[in-house]
């Protein structure tokens, strides 16, 4: 048998869970396995045509070692697969595992970069405590930034020296690929790649269980303005295919919430753009009804989830102590669960308020998605100084305290995978307030209560218990006589 029947034998065997079809985490492209291109390990061919004429010649191979690497023309073993349209890296992962893709929305400005640094953070680090889960990069190579974002904030060697990050850029060479596809020079967003499997602890485990692969896509603000977005430049067309959407919304931007806001914050007192976030919330909307091409009156089904960030600055008018996150490790079962009263009150508690503030945030989510939540969020926990030498915001990496980070992707692992993170729900007690009438109203269950109180809750929260704070009391959300 020759080098390349033999490594083909062995690596068809030890690969039997190949998914038919592959879907590339940058131009979205699906194909076969067996058509995926790799790239030269060195001295190889350059010239591309895609990635241009200094890139490296990516092939289809005909040669494999013995353990099934692709051989190049110096028959060197290649470790890079890339798509056959955009030959950007594929994570191997991929092969095996559907992407998660998860659109992260916000502002010019509006702290998206602290948010996903603390986020991957804080899930590296809760998710094998809390809920015996590995969450680890896809590709380290394509998360370099975000790495980098993680050792200033979290690792740095100088806690108590002021640091901030760069924003990102609309377009640039660490947050897009410019590639030729078809003769056309596009510009694609860079993917942050991560992979989330079961650790041998968890009760769930299967060794032969791929995991989850999650995609998170992070655009400058001013990717979503009108007419940002085109054939050229399909940088946010992700929001179309992901499985979810975050859409973080900045109350410092706002004008209704900065009257409410202390004004020695710097983030209140010294700056002063003011940006209307829901023009940015409707064009996210109107791109996903064009692209996927929704008839005027149907929501998208996938959930949105809307952050308000910088939570430290405004915590006093939600009224409320949030808490720890919601994901609590538990004996019983050795798995993590995520407290689903905790979670749909604090949504509610923070949907009241924008209500309250900015109704037209509200307006615009609930109409044009069917499952909306509202979490609030800081990434760092304390206000930034102004530096007097550049004028920059920063922040000392000794008193950064996250805070609920990690909560919109525990709770989106909690729908995707339940295996891994059930849902904990409240039981009934002599206590809970019951509904003399529970109706529904449009997109919304709206419950009657004692005293001509009324509560208003997103359709899925039925049967469910949820702690209404702005009535301070906990309600069920059955019909009158229910019983559990």
């Amino acid at each position: 048998m020759s080098i390349q029947e033999q490594s083909e034998a062995i690596s068809l065997a030890a690969e039997p869970n190949l998914l038919d079809e592959v879907v590339c985490p940058h131009c979205w492209h699906k194909f076969p396995p067996d058509a995926i291109l790799w790239r030269p390990a060195s001295g190889g061919l350059s010239g591309d045509p895609v990635l241009g004429p200094g890139a490296p010649l990516c092939f289809l191979p005909s040669r494999f070692d013995l353990i099934g690497l692709a051989l190049d023309i110096n028959d060197r073993p290649c470790h890079t697969m890339v798509c056959p349209r955009c030959h950007l890296p594929v994570p191997r992962d991929l092969l095996f595992v559907e992407p998660s893709f998860v659109s992260i929305v916000g502002a010019p400005g509006s702290g998206k970069s602290y948010l996903i640094a603390a986020m991957t953070h804080t899930l590296r680090r809760r998710l094998p405590q809390n809920a015996r889960l590995v969450f680890t990069d896809a590709d380290a190579e394509a998360n370099l930034i975000l790495t980098e974002n993680e050792r200033t904030l979290f690792h740095n060697s100088d806690s108590a020296a002021p640091t901030y990050l760069r924003k990102t850029e609309v377009a640039g060479d660490e947050t897009y690929n410019s590639v030729t596809i078809d003769g056309q020079r596009s510009l694609l967003p860079r993917p942050f790649l991560f992979s989330i499997r079961a650790t041998p602890r968890h009760a769930a485990f299967d060794p032969s269980d791929p995991g989850l692969a999650l995609i998170l896509y992070d655009n400058a603000g001013e990717s979503f303005t009108p007419g940002a977005d085109t054939d050229q430049s399909p940088v946010t067309r992700h929001v179309t295919r992901s499985r979810a959407v975050i859409f973080v919304f900045d109350p410092t931007k706002d004008a209704a919430f900065r009257s409410r806001l202390p004004g020695d914050d710097p983030q209140v007192a010294r700056l002063k753009d003011i940006h209307r976030q829901d023009v940015m919330l409707t064009e996210m909307a109107i791109r996903v009804r064009r692209l996927l091409n929704l008839s005027p009156g149907q929501r998208h089904s996938q959930p949105l989830i809307v952050l308000v960030g910088k939570h430290d600055i405004w915590r006093s008018l939600l009224g409320v102590d949030i808490g720890p996150a919601p994901l609590y490790f538990t004996d019983k079962n050795d798995r993590g669960v995520l407290s689903r009263i905790q979670c749909d009150s604090v949504s509610l508690a923070v949907r009241d308020l924008l209500l309250d503030l900015c109704p037209e945030i509200v307006a615009t989510a609930e109409s044009n998605w069917e499952c909306v939540r509202y979490f609030p969020v800081s990434a760092t926990g304390c206000s930034p100084t102004m530096q007097p030498d550049t004028g920059l915001l920063a922040v000392r990496p000794g008193d950064i305290k996250p805070a609920w980070t990690e909560t919109a992707l525990v709770w989106l692992l909690s729908r995707w995978r339940p295996d891994w993170i059930p849902e904990w729900r409240s039981q009934p007690t002599d206590n809970v307030v019951r509904p003399t009438r529970l109706r529904r109203s449009g997109h919304l269950l709206v419950a009657d209560l004692p005293g001509g109180k009324t509560l208003e809750a997103p359709l899925d929260y039925a049967g469910c218990i949820v702690r209404a704070i702005r009535l301070g009391c906990d309600v069920w959300l059955t019909e009158p006589g229910g019983t559990a």
